[in-house]
């Protein structure tokens, strides 16, 4: 059975499509939608749905060599929705992954981010390959820019205890706009802000956990599908975005 998910921004909307096997081996997509990008359509498409949309598979993610092996993550372990959706990994040869996917609050970005902790005695030494790729297309709205890359340094040295972090970038531009700022940091600290104004407020407490965990689930879905637009904002928990 495959799960659904889709977490918003302003600018980005994004569906992470996951499937766990019997061997709790776990397939991730990315279907990365930026609504405001109106796309050219074809006599059979509908014009409502023709944003600027594409999924992804693992593909497009760097790969990682440890003492000259290529790191496959463990055994899915957990996962953890609240806001972001995150996969936890058994540790495998020392290390432990954790993946998490969140959208940018306000720019045309949608962010994976990856943290490789060190769960052994001695200091571990990762090589990361790069991740590089640039589209470009014409559209309603002139040029759109479509790229993804990680900021992830080429050699990393993690010592017993610690962890890295990096983060996998889906982004778009449209024409000569300015490219989205990617620090990490700041990314996650914005959707976590977010996230914590909508658990303090309009509170359900009900003898019902699972009332109360799907009324919180409810307001972030309601409250992150408010779309910019070139008219104002527009409540769209579709991703339906007309400029």
């Amino acid at each position: 059975m495959t799960i659904y998910m889709e977490m918003s921004g302003s600018l980005v909307s994004g569906i992470i499509r996951y499937k766990v096997g019997r061997n709790k081996q776990v397939q991730i997509s990315r279907d990365i939608i930026f609504p405001q990008l109106r796309k050219y359509t074809k006599s059979n498409e509908s014009m409502y749905r023709a944003y600027l949309r594409n999924e992804y598979a693992d593909e497009v993610l760097p790969t990682i060599t440890v003492s000259q092996k290529k790191f496959e993550p463990g055994i899915l372990d957990s996962i953890r929705i609240n806001g972001k959706i995150s996969f936890y990994f058994k540790e495998r040869n020392g290390i432990r992954l954790v993946r998490s996917f969140f959208p940018a609050m306000d720019s045309r970005c949608f962010v994976e981010k990856w943290s490789l902790i060190n769960t052994g005695k001695t200091a571990q030494t990762l090589t990361i390959g790069a991740t590089a790729f640039n589209q470009q297309e014409e559209g309603w709205l002139g040029t759109y820019y479509r790229n993804i890359f990680s900021d992830a340094a080429s050699n990393v040295t993690i010592m017993p205890g610690e962890k890295y972090d990096f983060g996998v970038y889906f982004t778009a531009q449209l024409n000569n706009e300015a490219a989205p700022a990617t620090q990490l940091p700041a990314l996650e600290h914005n959707r976590n802000l977010f996230l914590d104004s909508l658990a303090n407020n309009l509170v359900v407490n009900s003898p019902n956990k699972v009332i109360n965990t799907l009324f919180y689930f409810s307001k972030i879905r309601a409250a992150e599908s408010i779309f910019k637009s070139r008219l104002g904002l527009v409540y769209s928990p579709g991703v339906v975005v007309i400029m």
